[in-house]
């Protein structure tokens, strides 16, 4: 079960399409009474085997027109905000299922009898209580193992789609699904044991990348959905105080305490979430661990500047020069705290900053009248 892997954490709902189609085409009768060795080797696979138990032209069908579906809402800029959503609810349901049946794989085969028997066209989860505890080991590495590779890819698609870059998402999603063919094709083509190698020297990386990624998805949800769904919920507006951050900062007259989210700042790891404060007329920034250090937002020579970026709220920190020194993020549902925010930072309106100030120019920049003649 480890060697699809990263197939199934790479595009999920194509890597079960493949699986169950493998399983039905070895059913048909060219297939099931070749001698060919890789058509046999193929027909013994354990997943393929248990594959075969739930496996019908249906399923497949389902599944290869959400895998299309999936890379088509997710291969563009405007629809890749429902893309991944979609996503998420797809890494969800397809983990339980691919868990769930590399379970049946593990199960020991008495059992695995026993249940079939039983119920025979629907998986069973009342028989994890059997397993043997290195069964129980190896399902639990295999979880780990998906939900970190999948964490990883998740976090990619989303730096993806937020890059300017046209036809990027276009590009990443094809991509994917040509990385996902290939592991799978090693899979059953080549050896179960190369690709299980291959998804373990993979998975080294993603632990790696694991915290990046959280911190990647964590300023995602925050500066990017949260907005969106304050449309339609107060639960998801930002206040200026926090009662959890404000506790937390343990002072007297907490007029701000806010969470920030670092896009370039000293001391302080990109995307990293962060606590805002002013405190007994204090501006600090307070790293949300609480084993950190505290500091001043600025020093006496330094400014603080607010003003409005493309996707969210800008707090930046300048020199005397005007050399940029911090860059931090709100959401953009602060912006009716805006007025407030000046005062309690004492800072001036800087207006539009990056890709807003472009915008800004080009929508003020006369458009130069048609020529009269005619060449």
């Amino acid at each position: 079960m480890f060697g699809p892997l990263p197939a199934i954490a790479s595009t999920p709902f194509l890597g079960l399409a493949v699986l169950t189609g493998t399983a039905l085409v070895m059913e048909e009768p060219v297939f099931a009474k070749s001698e060919w060795r890789l058509v046999q080797q193929i027909r013994q696979n354990s997943l393929i085997l248990q594959a075969k138990q739930y496996a019908n032209w249906c399923v497949f069908g389902a599944f290869a027109l959400l895998a299309g579906l999936t890379w088509l809402v997710n291969s563009g800029k405007i629809r890749g905000a429902f893309g991944k959503v979609l996503r998420i609810a797809e890494d969800i349901a397809v983990g339980l299922l691919y868990l769930m049946i590399g379970a049946d794989t593990l199960m020991p085969k008495d059992l695995a009898a026993s249940s079939s028997a039983l119920h025979p066209q629907i998986m069973h989860a009342s028989v994890f209580g059997d397993f043997e505890s290195s069964t129980a080991i190896l399902i639990l590495a295999a979880l780990i193992s998906l939900v970190t590779m999948m964490l990883t890819r998740l976090a990619l698609d989303v730096l993806i789609w937020l890059s300017p870059v046209p036809f990027i998402d276009l590009i990443f999603e094809t991509c994917k699904v040509v990385f996902s063919l290939a592991f799978l094709a090693i899979y059953f083509l080549l050896s179960p044991l190369v690709a299980a190698i291959l998804g373990i020297l993979l998975l080294v990386p993603c632990f790696i990348l694991l915290p990046w990624a959280i911190r990647l998805l964590n300023f995602a949800y925050r500066i990017v959905a949260c907005p969106i769904l304050a449309q339609f919920s107060d639960t998801f507006v930002p206040k200026l105080v926090e009662p959890d951050l404000a506790d937390a900062a343990g002072g007297s007259e907490v007029t701000l305490a806010c969470r920030v989210y670092v896009w370039k700042a000293r001391g302080f790891k990109k995307r990293e979430a962060v606590t805002l404060l002013n405190a007994s007329s204090h501006r600090t920034v307070r790293p949300l661990r609480a084993h950190r250090r505290s500091r001043q937002l600025c020093e006496d020579h330094e400014q603080v500047l607010l003003g409005r970026a493309l996707a969210w709220i800008e707090l930046r920190v300048v020199n005397q020069d005007g050399q940029l020194l911090d860059q931090y993020a709100l959401p953009l549902s602060s912006v009716k705290d805006f007025d407030t925010l000046l005062v309690l930072l004492g800072a001036p309106d800087a207006g539009e900053f990056g890709a807003m100030k472009a915008l800004r120019s080009m929508a003020k920049r006369p458009v130069r009248a048609s020529s009269p003649y005619i060449i």
